[in-house]
């Protein structure tokens, strides 16, 4: 009957997700809405730190895996991180270290950044909540190297999360997100603080609870039929007759589910993320990055950018081998300003500011990036495809448009790569497609054909989600009724 228990709650839970979703907010439009655009600080003629500089004074222990420019309190600050552990923050002006932020420092970030993201106004009050390590609304591991994290509320409910290694805001939720969090993604995902916080227990706890649920509904099936081709249902009757009926219309469906959930803890090794491999992403960028080769200094840029977008954030890359600054407005607001001369052209001017990369320059790319394996079509996508779908409900969708690059190498790899910022977005092989039917698939109807076409998907995922809970129910029905016809028994023995 515990199982069952469980069954009710993912169900549950399950009805919960298919519209609320994790509070999430790094390098959302939320995020970057309260940021203060560089060009509020940036003076054209005070020369910045360029990526070289910036590099040298954070004194990393490791290739940067995030380097931007962005604002801190009044002046402009490169961020770079390394890893999952270390954050280094230092003043682009002069390239002193800075941080880590106390509380009072944190508070302004937190004020500062509310006020811009429309939050609050400017006499609203702020109630510090403490410094933690981790909560409930910070497990990812993204939040790993902001920790500790300065915590603030406001009257109606809504906090925000600080991060003291820093100084950014690195999370806000409002009362309504946290409580329908804890009705679906929380409870579906097993997700207490306690638990969570303790990844191989959380991950031994989800395998075996949902390996136990495989068991359970596969011998409920097939007793079900087994029962079916002896007596038919006339043979039972109350709630074990529904039981039967139920089980009969929503057994296969309640095993998919339990199955494709038990998948998604990736058991067998199967490594389905998607994600681009170290070196194809090295080989997009043309090779090693050699930031000295950033001629067009980062005030310019941001002078250059600022023409056509509020820039809050600048972050330096190489695509195809060539140096560029990308500007962010928002994460899909964005421009890609060239770093070095270009055909006689001095970094910086109109002709060298782009809303996306050329498609020659992507395909010439994108031709190198599976060794061994030749290009064998590269198109661009406006709409999303049976691989590349996008998250019903995030705020943080996945962009558009792409180019979907097809290979002609044994796993029949595909790479998508997005125009706007020049990087390689997912990597589709065999891995990823036996995830895409088996999980997604399974889990959430997720084919290309059926969650395009709303409300259909809707409908479906509710009737089977409905089906799944009260066949479940009806399964705590029937078994509470045998424990207590067992206690009697066990009574009557014992007199």
């Amino acid at each position: 009957m515990v199982g069952c228990v469980f069954f009710v709650l993912w169900f549950l839970s399950g009805l919960v997700m298919l519209y609320v979703e994790m509070p999430y907010l790094p390098r959302t439009e939320e995020r970057l809405a309260g940021a203060r655009p560089l060009s509020e600080v940036v003076d054209p003629d005070r020369p910045l730190l360029g990526p070289a500089a910036a590099l040298q004074s954070a004194e990393l222990d490791d290739v940067p895996g995030r380097m931007v420019l962005s604002v801190d309190g009044d002046e402009p600050v490169w961020r770079l991180a390394s890893g999952r552990a270390q954050l280094v923050t230092v003043a682009a002006g002069d390239g002193r270290a800075l941080g880590p932020w106390n509380a009072e420092q944190a508070r302004e970030r937190a004020r500062d950044w509310l006020l811009r993201a429309g939050w609050i106004d400017a006499d609203a009050g702020l109630e510090s909540l403490g410094t933690v390590e981790v909560d409930q609304w910070t497990l990812d591991g993204f939040y790993h190297r902001h920790r500790p994290l300065h915590r603030f509320g406001l009257a109606d409910g809504r906090r925000v999360h600080v991060g003291a290694a820093s100084g950014e805001v690195v999370q806000g939720t409002t009362r309504r997100q946290r409580l329908l969090a804890y009705l679906g993604p929380v409870t579906h995902w097993l997700y207490p603080t306690w638990l969570r916080s303790r990844p191989p227990l959380w991950s031994a706890v989800v395998v075996w609870l949902s390996g136990l649920g495989i068991v359970t509904a596969a011998l409920g099936l097939a007793l079900g039929v087994l029962s079916l081709r002896r007596g038919g249902l006339q043979a039972h009757e109350g709630w074990l007759r529904w039981h039967h009926v139920l089980g009969l219309a929503f057994g296969t469906v309640t095993l998919t589910w339990v199955f494709s959930g038990w998948l998604s803890m990736d058991p067998v090794g199967l490594d389905a993320s998607g994600a681009p491999t170290d070196e194809q992403v090295r080989r997009m960028a043309g090779g090693p990055n050699r930031w000295d080769e950033f001629e067009l200094p980062p005030e310019r840029a941001v002078e250059a950018a600022s023409r056509q977008i509020t820039v809050r954030e600048l972050e330096p890359v190489f695509l195809a081998g060539a140096p560029f600054w990308v500007a962010y407005e928002t994460p899909r607001r964005t421009l890609l300003v060239a770093a070095a001369h270009v055909d006689g052209t001095a970094p910086g001017e109109g002709s060298t500011a782009l809303r996306e990369l050329p498609a020659e320059a992507l395909r010439a790319g994108a031709s190198v990036l599976v060794e061994g394996a030749k290009l064998v079509s590269f198109e661009r996508l406006e709409e999303y495809d049976h691989h590349y779908l996008s998250k019903r409900t995030s705020a943080q969708r996945r962009p558009l448009p792409v180019y979907r690059a097809r290979y002609d190498d044994a796993e029949r790899t595909i790479l998508y790569i997005d125009p706007h910022r020049g990087r390689l977005v997912q990597r589709v092989g065999s891995a990823q497609r036996l995830d895409r039917f088996f999980y997604r698939g399974l889990h959430s109807l997720d084919f290309a054909g059926l969650v395009n076409r709303r409300p259909l998907w809707d409908v479906m995922m509710i009737v089977l989600l409905l089906g799944g809970l009260a066949l479940s129910l009806t399964s705590i029905a029937v078994a509470s009724r045998r424990a207590r016809r067992w206690l009697r028994l066990g009574g009557s023995r014992g007199e």
